[in-house]
């Protein structure tokens, strides 16, 4: 989408013609829709302005995180 400059559908038209057998999840082309968003923003002198796709806050994977949830 960034380096084409596509918008959702017609990347989402680009990959399946390539690749027939995709079939993205619910959330992954939520995620997608922001970055949409994100690519469609401007600064005030013009430049495309990407936000991060995650929250600052967004739990994150870590082993740790996962063998502490194991051990309980």
């Amino acid at each position: 989408m960034y380096s084409m400059g596509l918008d959702l559908d017609h990347a989402y038209r680009f990959v399946k013609e390539r690749r027939p057998s995709i079939s993205p999840n619910f959330n992954f082309l939520g995620q997608l829709q922001h970055f949409q968003g994100s690519l469609r923003q401007k600064s005030t002198d013009g430049r495309l302005v990407i936000q991060p796709l995650n929250p600052p806050n967004a739990t994150r994977y870590s082993p740790d995180l996962l063998q502490s949830n194991a051990k309980q």
